[in-house]
């Protein structure tokens, strides 16, 4: 029979338990064999009414609501293993006509035989169905690394929680960080990075303008310096980004919408400023 374990957490400095919604269930090879050839039988339209994988993972769901439910299955190898030996032994009583002496008592406990391809699909066909992970396991001591494992990552949890978070609104999804030497190598692509925030501003533009200011400060400085601060955003409108080479190269400016975006960007002190 399988056994089921719900998690717990004791907080450090008291006595309260305080129980995850996590819930493993260790199942042995022969329970899990006859769910497996059950699940199996019943995809290709011949099952027999029995309980399948899917059927008994629903039933622990069910059973456990609002948890978080996992199934370890203890001894799938040795079962391969055994299955081997029992096949080796058959074909030589058959050969020899004389039934072998000294089989191991676990030999005749194989009333259940799945292949390795069987418990594959099985498996996926229940986690798809029930969003429930199998993980397979040889011995109790894997099992305890595997219990081990859950309840570290379900106490870090909340501590990782916010990790990968962007911390910024504006920063692109998917999006890395640059590593900056002291000698600030990387800051000039951190400036590229930053100006590609900018919606319809793709690498090539960026590298353009890049090129011309190699840093904000440099862009600023540019600003200030124009004759007419009221068009300021001029000094990136006639900035020349090319695409492809030789033959294919083709040539456009970055023009007066997006300088004046980018100016918004570099110079607004409004912090609830829309950059359209």
């Amino acid at each position: 029979m399988s056994s089921v374990a719900s998690k717990k957490k004791q907080t450090p400095g008291s006595s309260t338990v305080e129980e995850l919604d996590e819930v493993l269930a260790v199942i042995p090879v022969p329970d899990f064999a006859p769910l497996v050839l059950s699940q199996v039988q019943q995809s290709s339209g011949t099952g027999s009414g029995t309980q399948t994988l899917t059927q008994f993972i629903q039933q622990l769901q069910s059973l456990h609501p609002g948890k978080r439910v996992a199934v370890a299955v203890l001894g799938l190898d040795k079962y391969y293993s055994d299955q081997k030996l029992s096949a080796k032994r058959k074909h030589r009583e058959e050969v020899t006509g004389q039934k072998a002496k000294g089989a191991r008592k676990g030999h005749s406990q194989l009333e259940t035989a799945v292949t390795r391809f069987q418990v594959e699909e099985a498996v996926v066909s229940a986690q798809l169905q029930t969003g429930c992970c199998c993980h397979l396991v040889d011995n109790a001591q894997e099992v305890a690394e595997l219990v081990k494992t859950f309840t570290k990552a379900t106490i870090d949890k909340p501590n990782k929680k916010d990790r990968f978070d962007s911390v910024f609104t504006f920063l692109e999804e998917g999006g890395t960080g640059v590593k900056c030497e002291k000698d600030g190598k990387g800051l000039l692509k951190v400036w590229r990075l930053q100006l590609q925030q900018l919606h319809n501003l793709g690498p090539e533009m960026a590298a353009a303008i890049a090129a011309e200011y190699p840093s904000p400060l440099a862009l600023m400085q540019a600003y200030a310096d124009y004759p007419n601060p009221a068009e300021a955003w001029k000094v990136t409108e006639n900035i020349v980004v090319r695409r492809g080479a030789g033959v294919l190269e083709t040539g456009r400016r970055v023009g007066q919408q997006l300088s004046r975006r980018i100016h918004t960007l570099m110079t607004s002190t409004d912090p609830d400023k829309l950059v359209k």
